[in-house]
């Protein structure tokens, strides 16, 4: 039996310090507050979970619609689109500014 790493033998180990630390009163109270903070800490990591789905559903859906709308701008059409990209004038030109 291994219980997320820990053995039988050591978990049996644990419960026996728990049982000398918190008596056997106060045991019951903190393994009963221990298990509802597991749940709590289950749901709310299954809530964000889900939440993240969500977006990522969101995401692809967008994706999804902007390649839609980029489409018409591949092949001819792209060419007949004006370039805004870098100076008027080549890189190749010499500089004319001599010191």
């Amino acid at each position: 039996m291994n219980f997320g790493g820990v053995g039988g033998g050591e978990l049996l180990v644990i419960l026996v310090i728990a049982l000398i630390v918190f008596g056997p009163g106060r045991l019951t109270e903190v393994a009963s507050s221990l298990g509802k903070a597991l749940r709590e800490f289950r749901k709310m990591s299954q809530d964000l979970t889900a939440e993240l789905q969500k977006e990522l559903e969101v995401t692809k859906e967008l994706q999804a619609e902007l390649q839609k709308e980029l489409q018409p701008l591949t092949g001819e059409e792209a060419k007949k689109q004006p370039q805004t990209e870098g100076p008027d004038t080549p890189d190749d030109e010499p500089s004319t500014n001599e010191e």
